[in-house]
């Protein structure tokens, strides 16, 4: 039933039999189909106990890896039946969640996962694994929150920041693709700073002027894309404020809040910005974090 390997261009659907698990490998079904490509359920069987351990409990470690099968049989069971044609491989490995998923990651274009699995604090609002792999992975990797009932200003649409970056470039290239496959709207967020105010400009007259040049760079920064995918409808949201927080609030009742794993002012060594941190843990639609 476990197949190892995980194909190029593959969809990886991280289980751990969780509450989290029907919406996660849903999701990654409809991508997979829609795509086409093979989809990876992948459950990762860890470690708790010494050699000497499972030496001396061999009907304990059986009774682990019997409820391991359960777990990665029945997502695939519920793979294919949402999934129809698609090529569905299980992956049952032992090692810790992250490392398990990483690997796959690897060789994969998108990895889908719950937002909070087993064994989180009840005050994380993201899992330790949800917020690894987002950090790590060499692909997209989207993460499943609890979506928001009602409407908001992006309902039903795809939300993309944008700021220039080449991260930035990355995630509206997977935003604009996705909004094509899928017919949905795309809203492009660009937050902006104050600016200096200069004296002999009265303050409504300077603001004004600045929006204005703020909105012109993000429809020029658009054009290419929008040649490249005529078919997309695109709202463009120029805003003075904080990105994250913007971004945070436009994601209430959109379909997919997209963003870069890291805008223009990290530190180097980060390996996710503070806007993807936010996008993560406190938006209210999947958040989709796409690497440079």
């Amino acid at each position: 039933m476990v197949d190892r390997g995980t194909a190029p261009g593959a969809v990886v659907v991280g289980v751990d039999g969780s509450a989290a698990d029907p919406a996660a490998v849903r999701w990654a079904a409809e991508e997979a189909h829609r795509r086409p490509a093979r989809l990876c359920v992948v459950h990762a069987l860890s470690q708790r106990h010494s050699g000497a351990f499972h030496r001396a409990n061999s009907a304990c470690v059986a009774e682990e890896r019997r409820a391991a099968d359960d777990v990665l049989g029945s997502a695939v069971r519920q793979a294919h039946a949402l999934a129809g044609d698609v090529d569905v491989h299980p992956v049952l490995e032992v090692g810790p969640p992250a490392v398990v998923l990483l690997l796959h990651a690897a060789a994969a274009d998108l990895v889908v996962l719950g937002s909070k699995g087993h064994g989180g604090f009840a005050g994380l609002l993201l899992g330790s694994t949800s917020l690894q792999v987002a950090m790590h992975a060499s692909c997209p990797v989207v993460v499943l929150r609890h979506p928001c009932t009602g409407r908001g200003p992006a309902s039903g649409r795809i939300v993309v920041g944008a700021d220039g970056s080449p991260s930035s470039q990355s995630a509206l290239r997977f935003a604009f693709t996705r909004a094509r496959r899928y017919g949905r709207g795309l809203t492009v967020v660009r937050a902006w700073g104050a600016t200096a105010v200069f004296v002999d400009v009265p303050a409504s007259a300077k603001w004004e002027q600045v929006a204005k040049e703020e909105q012109a760079t993000l429809s020029e920064a658009l054009v290419p894309w929008r040649d490249r995918y005529p078919g997309v409808d695109v709202l463009e949201k120029s805003v003075l404020g904080n990105a994250a927080a913007l971004l945070v609030d436009e994601s209430a009742a959109a379909e997919l809040l997209v963003v870069g794993s890291r805008g223009r002012g990290g530190f180097a060594g980060l390996l996710l910005g503070s806007v993807s941190h936010a996008a993560l843990h406190h938006a209210h639609c999947p958040v989709a974090v796409v690497r440079r």
